[in-house]
């Protein structure tokens, strides 16, 4: 079973983060596209274990179980043992989680206390990730500027963080 949370740490899906080379599929589920895939092929042990941990009895008459879809309770425990395994290597769950987060408007003390939980990246390191990411968009804008047929726009007004941006 430690073999298959390797195996699964070692997945573009489950392994380090690394920005989409298109700015539209941030944070679109492609972002961690094939987890399901992923996690059939690579971990059928874990699969059936976390099957038979999310099946409950209706009653204690019945002699069938009932199932509940687990699907997003297994990339998220599956992700919890990989970042655990491999700190450094596993992280695009954690930071993808973390940047939705941050995107939605989550304060500090929500990012840090799921970063204690294990569920996403610190918040120093969110921060890290989208001075990253901002790095990156600014390098792709020059390039594409000089495309004599683009027209770049720019928004800075933000719903979320009200006016405090523009000032």
């Amino acid at each position: 079973m430690r073999q298959e949370i390797k195996a699964l740490a070692s997945s573009p899906s489950f392994g380090p983060f690394q920005p989409p080379a298109e700015a539209a599929e941030f944070g679109s589920p492609s972002q961690i596209k094939g987890c399901g895939d992923t996690i059939q092929v690579l971990t059928p042990r874990w699969l059936e274990l976390l099957d038979a941990a999310a099946t409950e009895r209706v009653s204690s008459e019945a002699s069938v179980p009932q199932r509940i879809q687990p699907a997003g309770r297994h990339t998220l425990i599956l992700g919890l043992l990989c970042h655990k395994m491999r700190p450094n290597k596993s992280t695009n769950i954690q930071t993808v989680l973390g940047l939705d987060l941050y995107q939605g408007g989550a304060r500090r003390r929500v990012i840090d206390t799921t970063y204690r939980f294990g569920f996403t990246m610190s918040y120093t390191t969110i921060q890290r990730r989208l001075a990253d990411l901002s790095e990156e968009a600014a390098r792709m804008v020059k390039v594409l500027g000089y495309i004599p047929d683009s027209i770049a726009t720019y928004d800075n007004f933000d719903f979320a963080r009200r006016l405090s941006l523009l000032l």
